[in-house]
C-alpha cells in the first residue's frame, strides 16, 4: 500500500511538472466545483459487493491553464447477494453492506483542446469505512475503520456553456482496511458522469 501511495504522489508530482513547463501566463486562475455521479466498481477481496452507487464533490482551484488542485467529499456503497455462513445453530442467510466516506487530495494535470479538456488525476486520501451483516437481527453486527488510499485516473470534459462543462470522470483506487478482524483490500474502480462549473 505504502508503494501504492507513492506511485500516486510521484504521479501528481509527474503532472505537475509536465503542465508547469506548458502552463501560459495570461489563463486566469480561477476556482471551481465538480460533482460526479456513477458508479463503485469493486477489484479487491470485496468482488461479490458488485457495481454500486459512487458520488463525490470536488472543490478545485485552477492555479495555471494546465494544473488544477482538488479536495474531494465522497460515498461509496457495497451489498452483496445472500450469504449463507455456516452458524453453531444452522445456516443463516445474510447480506453484507458497505459505506465509505472518502475525503481525497488530488492534483489534476489539464490539456485544453478547445471547448474539449483531457487530463490525468493523481492523488492521496483517506476513507472512514462502515460494513455491517444483515442476517436478521434488530441491530445487525458492524465494524468501522479508516483506510489510507491512493488513487490515478482521467477525465474528458467539455464546455457547453460558459463556466459549464459535463463528462466523464474514471479513476481506480488502492485502499485496504482490517474489518471483523480481517484485513479486507478495496481496491477499486470508480467511474461516472461529471459536471464542472466554474465559480
Amino acid at each position: 500500500m505504502r508503494l501504492r501511495v507513492g506511485w500516486a504522489l510521484a504521479a501528481a508530482a509527474g503532472l505537475v511538472a509536465t503542465a508547469t513547463t506548458t502552463a501560459r501566463a495570461d489563463e486566469a486562475s480561477r476556482p471551481y466545483v465538480s460533482g460526479r455521479v456513477g458508479a463503485y466498481l469493486p477489484t479487491g477481496t470485496v468482488p461479490a459487493f458488485g457495481p454500486n452507487l459512487d458520488v463525490e464533490v470536488a472543490f478545485g482551484y485552477r492555479f495555471l491553464r494546465n494544473v488544477a488542485g482538488e479536495l474531494g467529499f465522497g460515498y461509496y456503497q457495497g451489498t452483496t447477494g445472500a450469504l449463507v455462513q455456516e452458524l453453531p445453530g444452522g445456516p443463516v442467510t445474510a447480506r453484507l453492506s458497505l459505506a465509505a466516506f472518502p475525503v481525497t487530495a488530488s492534483v489534476r494535470g489539464i490539456l485544453p483542446l478547445g471547448r474539449l479538456e483531457l487530463s490525468a488525476i493523481g492523488g492521496v486520501g483517506l476513507h472512514f469505512l462502515q460494513v455491517s451483516i444483515q442476517a436478521g437481527p434488530p441491530t445487525p453486527p458492524s465494524d468501522s475503520d479508516s483506510a489510507v488510499s491512493a488513487h490515478l485516473g482521467a477525465a474528458a470534459t467539455f464546455a457547453v456553456a460558459p463556466g459549464f462543462a459535463l463528462g466523464l470522470d474514471v479513476r481506480y483506487g488502492w485502499a485496504s482496511a482490517k474489518l471483523f478482524g480481517s484485513s479486507m483490500a478495496l481496491d477499486g474502480l470508480r467511474a461516472g458522469v461529471v459536471l464542472v462549473v466554474g465559480l
